[in-house]
């Protein structure tokens, strides 16, 4: 809207007029819609780290300082120069750096490894030698992370091709600063010497962080977010596509970084497991172990209500107790260690019978 002639009062109707499918009307509407879903799939993306916010970098102070996608945009064909990787002059950079880690692996920022940077590192040194033959490509990392069966041919082909790999002692101490016009990349390589290298373009390879509105809908969906920010997974393993929340699921970098295979099988396991679930006729299977709590123990702190990460226990303001809905309730048992009245019990493992499996043992 920002962008969009029309929002400022100006007479345009270019996307319309470019449009075979006839999809864009300007005379529509904002409108709510109610449906009811049997399942909701979360695939909301991800979001990048502002990297302006690291002013050793020079992002978005320094000309020719990008990040890895825009040098992405620049290098499509439908990108503001077509697909020419020129720099801000006009000129045809001679030399690029690649930095990589820039917000990932690092306490002060985002202390988690991204996992594509390494691969989309490689991928941009293998398009800039396609469209500048003569150009030197350095890609200065800590540590090189290539996961998966294509990614150890791919840095066998870009150094075929002549790209330096330079590991370094640390890439968030390295300084980019202008000297006469020119880029300057100052590091410390691996062996602990300091080295100052001219370069007509620097790329940022920039982090995947949560998007930013992934707190607002997991609030609004009632489900739980991981100690990174993304969306938490009922399991890593044995359920990774599920969310606390029956009929929730999460794909794609919604519930981590991950690349275009991962994020496209995880699409498909979600869809999966939604086909599954809404087979017609299935019946909803309810916990054998759920929590009930007894009325007349309830003291009515709702201390069980703010501890439930299911968001299965209310509190029923006429009688002033909490209660739990069965159906959501998953049986793990934090309200009952947190009830401080032990009015919460887990059907099924309450103590008298935990008391009677260990007698039984001890026998």
């Amino acid at each position: 809207r920002d962008s969009c002639l029309r929002f400022k009062g100006e007479e345009c109707s270019a996307c319309a007029d470019s449009c075979g499918f006839g999809a864009v009307a300007f005379d529509q509407e904002d409108e709510i819609v109610e449906r009811n879903a049997g399942a909701i799939v979360i695939a909301t993306g991800f979001g990048v780290f502002d990297c302006s916010t690291l002013s050793n970098y020079g992002h978005g102070k320094l000309a020719n300082v990008v990040t890895s996608l825009e040098l992405e945009r620049i290098i499509s064909s439908t990108g503001p120069t077509e697909g020419n990787v020129v720099l801000k002059n006009g000129d045809v950079p001679k030399s690029v750096t690649i930095i990589q880690c820039v917000g990932s692996r690092d306490k002060e920022t985002n202390d988690y490894c991204s996992g594509v940077c390494c691969p989309n590192a490689l991928k941009l040194s293998h398009l800039l030698k396609k469209k500048i033959s003569d150009v030197s490509v350095s890609i200065l990392y800590t540590d090189m992370c290539l996961p998966g069966d294509q990614s150890q041919e791919l840095l066998v082909k870009v150094l075929e091709e002549g790209a330096r790999l330079v590991r370094v002692g640390s890439t968030k101490d390295i300084k980019v600063d202008e000297d006469k016009g020119s880029l300057v990349v100052k590091y410390v390589d691996a062996a602990g010497a300091g080295r100052s290298e001219k370069s007509d373009l620097v790329v940022l390879s920039t982090a995947i962080i949560p998007g930013p509105d992934t707190a607002r809908l997991a609030g609004l969906l009632s489900v739980n977010m991981d100690s990174k920010g993304f969306f938490s997974k009922m399991h890593n393993q044995m359920n990774p596509v599920s969310s606390c929340m029956k009929g929730v699921y999460v794909a794609g970098c919604a519930q981590g970084p991950a690349d275009i295979r991962n994020a496209v099988l995880q699409g498909k396991a979600a869809a999966g497991e939604v086909l599954s679930a809404l087979i017609p006729g299935e019946k909803l299977e309810v916990e054998t172990i759920t929590t009930c709590i007894d009325s007349e123990k309830c003291s009515g702190c709702r201390i069980c209500n703010t501890m439930c990460p299911y968001k299965a226990i209310s509190f029923d303001e006429e009688k002033g107790v909490s209660v739990v809905n069965e159906v959501l309730c998953r049986g793990c048992g934090t309200c009952v260690a947190a009830c401080p009245s032990a009015a919460a019990s887990s059907k099924h493992f309450d103590k008298q019978q935990i008391f009677a499996e260990i007698s039984g043992v001890l026998i």
